[in-house]
């Protein structure tokens, strides 16, 4: 079923007006009263329907109904027609039109009228009323005589434009569609786009009584039909009229676009494309054909035998084997050598195919350096070949001399960890009855004589941590734990263990980490320490005069991955630059004198940058002779939650110190400045003066709230500086803290409290809150220092520290000084199976990875010598803090479990566990 284009003049046929005239009734009722639209509806007898602009029916009766249902494609048709009708009316303000659609059946019209009267602008009613087909007898005799004839469609077209015929004898449905042109004006039946053309056609074919041609298109059922046409005056009842004869060209005009599309990707293509013609000429070809060949144009070889592009071998070669094989299988794909216009030749992959006409179809793509890429494979291919046998004689001797290294690196190992035992074990005997010693009564000078036996005793072991550290990294053997821990609490920890000896110097040392740091990162806590105190030693060792300032930044690469930088500078005596290389060298230092005057065997540095290579960084150093150094390392690690850091408490403080304002008497710029960065950090208001007659001058000019003074003052003492000020105005409100080195906190006794140095900037905090708050220093000071001796009095203990690391003895037994105890050390399982020998313990810190014999096998030869009420309380200790860890200690045969770092209040209420058990056994 199809439609006809739009029928636009005013005419209608009696059957039109009697539609008209019901629409009109049926609508009139609606706009009455829009409520009663359903019922005027369905009322109707004849098929009728509501339709929007959108062509979507709304309301329909029951013979409409039913004609749907007798052909189903009158729905669609409907909808198309009626936003045609609503586009054309709306745009010439009409309310009235008529559509026709024709159903073939055994090639005989039936028409079905569909007549539209809008009501509104978004809807209008539609009659679906049956028209009279059949036409007179006239038309139906010249149909019958000429549209046999026709090949398409003959259109009979009056002076006005309107078509007064159409005869086919095609049976297409595509010219079967046409014949509703008749009756209508050229306009309606060709759209308003090819109206002109026709009119134009129709004007000169009645003036020149001649031929026209025209080509126009039609767009019918959603696809776009080509048509040509010739034009002739004839006779029709005694008026002129036009005869025009189309045809149908959509598919010569498909055919002729495909062509073009075709003949462009032909010219355009990179591969070269040719004909060649039953005689061997060329007869088309594109320009990478011919600039493949070295021609400038396509007219070069245009014309030419194609035997003109080859070597008289390769023609040969071509008409006795490859023409036989076109014949026989009408295709050819292979390789030619081609004849350039410069004589040199062109390596083609070439496809040849037989055309209809027995011309070739000839194509070919430029293969030069593809050969060109294969030869130098081959070449390489045989180079390669030589080199593996080369290669595989070398790494036969290599594997030869790795196993040989190899066995020289056990037999080194073996060595050293013999050496190390041997060594060890008097030292553990000597360090161990000096600890006893120490313990009774002694002079003076007997007591300086021991420490200085201790202290050789602990100097010699560093000595052979080194060399056993080295080994274990020369060897591929250092194993870096993966734990969380907490890199300020490390930096301050890794400081506190040598700000004595700093003190002692008359040094200054502080350290900064930046805000973007984390807290706590994935590491290994040891070794990070390691490389910190060994950096700082260093510091000490060749400064003699200053500061030592450590500090902490972060770069973030990613969302996980965190680059630690650290930084240890000193104002000591610099190094040279030509000698800078030789620092990282093992057994190295920069020169013998120093070796003789500082002392050391040049291992720590070394040791200390594999370190860092091995926790992902490097190690560097950036120095001056005479101005100082600045060692600086990086590792790589990952950012963890927060484990010992509360957060909440910083910002508690900082809260309740807004709008304080500090004056800060520090004479060191370092030390002021890392000072004056803390204090913005936590949003102070600070000043800042070298010394006291400058501090007394800025307080007579402003009001502070706080003092913070260097027990170092050069000008003064400490408590000259403080009667100075209190005799100013205000002085007697004024809030003063002392900085005073570890040990001398007893210079502050008229203040209202000390800090001791190197500050840790979270206790620098609480301190500046305490004061300002009206909280004693004091009073807190005299608690801590009760409850310590109470822990070393009320719960006495022989303590045996189980521990191979040195900086991990260090740390522990000054913890446990804190808590008022003494620990003799073991550096494995076997010196602690040894030192129960000689003495008996309360209480074993037994670290779980120790060299030699580890912790658990420790645990379990004391499980099996010594009975329950004999053998000490032990205390596994371990970095690895892993789900299961505690299990493992307890079934090995320990009492209890901490995890390293270790914590004060943790430790103590391991040592009071201890204490209680070993109380409760002597109660039995």
């Amino acid at each position: 079923m199809d439609f006809d284009n739009r029928q636009n003049d005013s005419s209608t046929s009696g059957s039109q007006n009697i539609a008209l005239q019901r629409l009109t009734s049926l609508r009139a009722l609606i706009l009455r009263d829009p409520g009663q639209e359903e019922i005027a509806v369905s009322l109707c007898g004849e098929p009728v329907c509501v339709v929007r602009k959108d062509g979507v029916v709304s309301r329909i009766n029951s013979s409409y109904e039913q004609a749907v249902t007798s052909d189903p494609s009158l729905s669609s048709a409907l909808e198309a027609e009626s936003v045609l009708f609503f586009e054309e009316s709306l745009a010439e303000s009409m309310d009235y039109s008529c559509r026709t659609i024709v159903n073939f059946v055994n090639h005989e019209p039936s028409e079905m009228g569909l007549h539209f009267l809008s009501i509104d602008d978004e809807s209008a009613i539609c009659l679906l009323k049956e028209e009279d087909s059949r036409g007179s007898d006239k038309w139906e005799n010249r149909y019958s005589a000429i549209a046999n004839a026709l090949p398409d469609v003959a259109f009979v077209i009056d002076g006005e434009g309107v078509i007064s015929d159409v005869m086919t004898g095609n049976e297409n449905m595509l010219h079967q569609h046409q014949l509703n042109f008749k009756g209508k004006h050229v306009r309606s039946a060709f759209g308003r786009r090819n109206s002109e053309k026709f009119m134009t056609m129709v004007g000169e074919t009645m003036s020149r009584q001649g031929a026209n041609q025209l080509e126009y298109d039609l767009k019918m059922m959603g696809s776009t039909y080509w048509f040509e046409g010739r034009s002739c005056l004839i006779d029709e009842d005694g008026e002129p009229h036009v005869l025009f004869l189309s045809r149908n060209v959509t598919d010569r005009k498909s055919t002729d676009v495909r062509m073009q599309y075709l003949r462009r990707a032909m010219e355009t293509s990179s591969d070269g494309i040719a004909i060649v013609n039953h005689q061997g000429l060329f007869t088309f070809l594109n320009e990478a054909h011919s600039s493949m060949h070295g021609y400038a144009t396509v007219d070069d070889v245009m014309g030419r035998n194609w035997r003109e592009l080859y070597t008289k071998s390769q023609i040969s070669g071509f008409e006795s084997e490859i023409l036989p094989t076109l014949e026989e299988e009408g295709s050819w794909t292979g390789a030619l050598n081609a004849k350039c216009a410069d004589g040199s030749l062109c390596p083609q992959e070439v496809s040849l195919t037989v055309m209809p006409d027995k011309g070739i179809l000839w194509t070919c793509r430029d293969v030069s350096e593809r050969v060109k890429t294969e030869q130098e494979i081959h070449w390489a291919r045989e180079e390669a070949e030589q080199l593996n046998e080369q290669l595989s004689i070398a790494i036969s001797k290599a594997n030869q001399a790795a196993l040989e290294a190899e066995l020289a690196n056990m037999a080194k190992s073996s060595f050293l960890a013999s050496m190390s035992h041997e060594i060890r074990t008097p030292m553990n005997a000597v360090i161990g009855m000096t600890s006893i010693l120490l313990d009774t009564k002694l002079t003076e000078d007997q007591s300086d004589y021991l420490n200085t036996i201790r202290n050789s005793g602990d100097a010699l072991l560093v000595l052979i941590n080194d060399i056993l550290d080295f080994s274990k990294i020369e060897s591929g053997k250092m194993d870096m734990e993966k734990a969380p821990l907490d890199v300020r609490h490390c930096v301050e920890e890794a400081i506190e263990l040598l700000a004595e000896k700093t003190y002692a110097k008359g040094l200054e040392i502080a350290y900064h980490a930046s805000p973007n740091v984390p807290y706590t990162i994935i590491g290994d806590v040891t070794r990070l320490r390691q490389i910190i105190v060994n950096l700082i030693s260093n510091a000490i060792k060749f400064t003699s005069d200053g500061e030592i300032l450590i500090e902490v930044d972060c770069e973030q690469k990613d969302s996980e991955e965190h680059v630690l930088f650290f930084s240890v500078k000193d104002s000591g005596i610099g190094i040279p630059t030509e000698k800078q290389s030789r620092l990282f060298q093992s057994f190295s230092q920069v020169d013998s004198s120093t070796t003789r005057k500082y002392g050391g065997t040049g291992l720590g540095l070394a040791i200390s940058k594999k370190l860092s290579e091995l926790m992902g960084g490097d190690m560097w150093v950036e120095s001056e002779e005479g101005v100082g150094s600045n060692f600086q390392f990086t590792i790589k690690s990952t950012a963890e939650k927060t484990v010992c850091y509360d957060a909440t408490r910083e910002v508690e403080l900082t809260e309740k110190l807004l709008g304080r304002r500090l004056l800060v008497v520090e004479e060191n710029e370092r030390i002021a400045s890392v000072l004056d960065q803390y204090c913005k950090h936590w949003m102070l208001g600070a000043d800042f003066v070298t010394g006291g007659e400058a501090a007394v001058e800025a307080l007579s000019k402003r009001s502070y709230d706080l003092v913070i003074a260097n027990s170092s003052l050069k000008e003064m003492t400490p408590n000259q500086f403080l009667d100075k000020i209190v005799e100013g105005d205000n002085g007697d409100k004024l809030k003063t803290i002392l900085l005073c080195p570890v040990g001398k906190q007893s210079m502050g006794v008229k203040w209202a409290a000390t800090a001791t140095k190197p500050f840790k900037p979270l206790s620098l905090l609480e301190t500046f809150s305490r004061v300002l708050n009206g909280t004693s220093k004091k009073n807190v000071a005299r608690v801590e220092k009760s409850s310590k001796e109470k822990m070393g009095v009320c719960c006495p203990l022989k303590i045996l520290l189980a521990e191979d690391n040195t900086v991990n003895q260090k740390v522990a037994t000054l913890m446990l000084k804190r808590q008022g105890y003494k620990a003799d050390i073991a550096n494995n399982g076997l010196e602690v199976l040894e030192a129960m020998e000689r003495q008996r313990y309360d209480l074993i810190l037994m670290d779980i990875q120790m060299p030699e014999m580890d912790g658990y096998e420790a645990t379990r030869a004391i499980t099996e010598k010594y009975h329950e009420d004999e053998r000490p309380y032990i205390i596994a200790l371990t970095a690895n803090a892993m789900q299961g860890d505690r299990e493992l200690a307890i079934d090995a045969g320990m009492d209890d479990y901490m995890s390293k770092p270790m914590k004060g209040p943790v430790l103590e209420k391991g040592l009071q566990s201890a204490y209680d058990a070993i109380s409760s056994r002597v109660k039995r």
